[in-house]
């Protein structure tokens, strides 16, 4: 069951989105998107990508010294879903900079 996913419009530059939330974001076709799990999964990475709770998402570097446990519930990186292929992916870059500033 997937339990979110993980959408990088920048390499190294996760945004995590709820099952809900993913539907509405209108800018996921220029992104790579996988869906998260609460078990690893086969031939994926075996490490905790994010910790969901109900109010927020918390990426293992960011625990400062928490226990794991108080972060919510622990969730894991499924295969590669979607990637924009690279024409998109710099027609997109070139739009969404725009709003960065």
């Amino acid at each position: 069951m997937v339990h979110g996913y993980k959408l990088e419009w920048k390499p190294g530059d996760p945004c995590f989105y709820s099952v809900d939330m993913f539907e509405l974001e209108s800018y996921k076709d220029s992104a790579k998107i996988w869906a998260l799990y609460a078990i690893p999964q086969p031939g994926c990475d075996q490490g905790v990508v994010v910790y969901k709770s109900s109010r927020r998402w918390t990426q293992p570097k960011y625990l400062h010294g928490r226990a794991p446990e108080e972060m919510g519930v622990p969730l894991y990186v499924g295969p590669l879903l979607f990637a924009p292929s690279r024409f998109d992916a710099l027609n997109d870059e070139m739009n969404v900079s725009k709003y960065q500033h």
